[in-house]
């Protein structure tokens, strides 16, 4: 379930910042997603979803070069999370 106390503090936070820094938090909300994933985390990737994370973002880094344009449903397949391919599937 969602905790809709933390929501809406997150939304009203983010709503209130300046667009550069609303992009910054879109940034790590997609890296927070990608590491859940690779995690195996549902949990934490459906908070993240419903914070605004992009299911498209792509990793800018890695500690492999060919982890470099991975999403989380890349990673999450890569690591064998099968609950989490299905639900960004």
């Amino acid at each position: 379930s969602v905790d809709w106390k933390i929501f809406a503090i997150a939304f009203l936070a983010l709503s209130s910042m300046p667009a550069g820094a609303m992009e910054m938090n879109k940034e790590e909300l997609g890296k927070q997603l990608i590491i859940a994933a690779e995690k195996g985390d549902l949990k934490r990737v459906r908070n993240l979803l419903q914070l605004g994370a992009d299911v498209n973002y792509k990793n800018k880094v890695g500690a492999y070069s060919y982890m470099i344009g991975e999403t989380a449903l890349i990673r999450a397949a890569r690591y064998g999370n099968e609950s989490i391919v299905e639900y960004l599937i």
